[in-house]
């Protein structure tokens, strides 16, 4: 069911499972078929806490200052 929703309503149905801890489980199975970047976008810290419980947090790119 969750893959045929878009990704920024699977991200918010997996954020909004998220917050009942008796759905926990369902809600790390559906944020692990969602777009990351949107998980996080819509959820913030919880997005970022779900991905990592689900264990599908994605790549974080670094970014330097140039030298001065």
């Amino acid at each position: 069911m969750a893959l045929s929703l878009p990704e920024g309503s699977c991200a918010e149905l997996a954020l909004f499972l998220y917050d009942d801890p008796e759905m926990h489980h369902v809600a790390r199975d559906i944020a692990a078929v969602c777009d990351p970047i949107m998980v996080i976008r819509k959820g913030g810290a919880k997005g970022i806490a779900l991905l990592a419980a689900a264990d599908e947090l994605p790549a974080i790119r670094a970014r330097c200052r140039p030298a001065a």
